[in-house]
Formats: structure tokens, C-alpha cells, sequence
């Protein structure tokens, strides 16, 4: 029942002109894939449930990158020692934060008929986030691709460069951004756990939720 009434809200929330446009756009875009003969299945991600992963990521991603940099940093320092430390880390994330989306647009970008003209970049007013989707439909390959480049480039990446060079800074920025990409991670695994025989299937982001749209035929 509370998931219903979540749901109930999340549609009746007021929408932006910007929303209101791609919801108007991805509307005719479906059904003109439907026309071609296409299925369309919905794989959104619920906020919550993206929070929550995120949650329970967190003590396994920083108990073993921790356990990898105290390894191979025997003598290295943890913790922030001095206010520098504590205000690069605040900027890094807040830097990293900006760059993850614009990785999720640039990667898109390569995949869609008209490159970051398909890639619309905004902040959501209810969280003050930013985030990008991707206005045109994308092979699976390439969505994928757009799709887990940041959790790689802005969270896996810096970890090890921490543990590699002994820097605590730059290790706890990777193992904050990597619990960041839970939303991400879900809709992968939404994807992947979708079981098709067809070999023609087109994805597109929803235009307003989390997640995806997939049409297949």
C-alpha cells in the first residue's frame, strides 16, 4: 500500500516545463516504436531502493579498500590531518558529483545519432542534484556502457590510485563516489536480469524516473 501511494505521488508531482516536454517526447517516441512493432517494458528504479543499496554498500567498499590500503601502506596515514585534507575531500566529492554526470552524457554521447544534442543536463529541485538522460533510444551495449563509465572513472579509479600511491585523500573520495553509483549499479542489474531471446532491443531513459524503458521486438 505505501509503495502505491509512493508511486501516486511521484506521478502527481508537479512537473517542470523541461519534465513536461521529455515526458511529451518520450511519449511519441514509444508509440512510434510500438508502431514499428516493438514491446516496451518499464525498468524504473525506485529512489528508495537505490538509497538503500547505496546504504549497504557502504561498510563492505570501505572495509575492503581500507584492508587493501593498509596492505600495501604500512606506513601510510589515516585520516585527515589537517583542514586542507577535510576541504579537498568536500570539493572532490562536490567536483566529482558534477563530473559523474557529465561522464553518464560524454559516453552516451558516442552511442546516440546526434551526440550531446540527444544529452540534456539539469539539477532536480528536490534534492538540489544534478543529473543527465539521454533523450534518444540506445542499443543495450551502449547504455550499458554510459551507464556504469562513472562508477569506473569517479569511484573504482580513484580507490585504487589511493591504495597505489598512498593517498588516504584520494582513497576515501573513490570510496565514497563508489556507493554514489548504487542507482546506476540497479539499473544494470534491472537489465541484465530481464530475460529476452530477442536480439533487437532499444533503450531509453525515462523521462522523469530513475531508470530505463526497454523496447524490444
Amino acid at each position: 500500500m505505501k509503495k502505491q501511494e509512493k508511486s501516486r505521488k511521484e506521478e502527481n508531482k508537479e512537473l517542470t516545463e523541461r519534465e513536461k516536454a521529455r515526458v511529451e517526447s518520450f511519449q511519441i517516441m514509444s508509440e512510434n516504436l510500438r508502431k514499428q512493432g516493438y514491446r516496451q517494458y518499464s525498468l524504473s528504479v525506485g529512489i528508495d531502493k537505490a538509497n538503500r543499496l547505496a546504504l549497504i554498500m557502504v561498510l563492505p567498499v570501505f572495509g575492503l579498500f581500507l584492508t587493501l590500503y593498509i596492505i600495501c601502506n604500512p606506513g601510510g596515514g589515516i585520516g585527515f590531518r589537517t583542514l586542507s585534507d577535510t576541504l579537498l575531500f568536500a570539493g572532490g566529492l562536490i567536483g566529482l558529483t558534477v563530473l559523474h554526470e557529465l561522464i553518464h552524457g560524454v559516453t552516451w554521447s558516442f552511442f546516440s545519432e546526434n551526440g550531446m544534442k540527444d544529452m540534456e543536463f539539469g539539477i532536480l529541485r528536490d534534492t538540489m542534484t544534478p543529473y543527465c538522460t539521454c533523450l534518444r533510444p540506445l542499443k543495450k551495449t551502449g547504455y550499458i556502457t554510459g551507464t556504469i563509465m562513472p562508477l569506473i572513472l569517479t569511484g573504482i579509479i580513484p580507490a585504487i590510485a589511493g591504495i597505489m600511491t598512498g593517498s588516504f585523500l584520494m582513497l576515501m573520495i573513490g570510496i565514497v563516489m563508489i556507493p554514489s553509483a548504487a542507482g546506476d549499479i540497479l539499473i544494470i542489474f534491472t537489465l541484465l536480469k530481464h530475460k529476452s531471446d530477442s536480439k533487437d532491443q532499444i533503450i531509453c531513459d525515462l523521462p522523469v524516473q530513475a531508470g530505463c524503458m526497454l523496447f524490444e521486438r
